[in-house]
């Protein structure tokens, strides 16, 4: 493996940058969240949401039916790809979403 990124110090090999553009993880939000899972598995640098506190949210999520979910901060991205999913599945076309770009843009 020839891609490195450097990150606080510490040189790991970033594979998952590769597998993101396999037609498999394209529209799948779970899919890459796996794969972003068996990555923080094997490299101890990597800090990403714990399944448990994204079911949590996902939980509330699904009790309080919100129409709309602004995350404030983010390292890796892997809650706003995990909460964007459930806000999908959940509400309909009619809901907001914003990512951080978004709601720069709108301000």
């Amino acid at each position: 493996m020839t891609t490195w990124i450097c990150m606080m110090g510490a040189k790991a090999p970033f594979w998952p940058y590769r597998h993101f553009t396999r037609n498999e993880l394209r529209g799948s939000p779970l899919a890459i969240l796996r794969v972003m899972d068996e990555f923080a598995a094997q490299n101890d640098f990597l800090i990403n949401t714990d399944s448990n506190k994204a079911d949590k949210v996902r939980e509330i999520m699904e009790k309080e039916k919100p129409n709309v979910l602004v995350e404030l901060g983010g390292y890796v991205g892997d809650s706003a790809i995990s909460f964007g999913e459930a806000m999908a599945m959940l509400l309909e076309t009619s809901s907001t979403i914003l990512d951080s770009g978004a709601w720069n843009s709108t301000r």
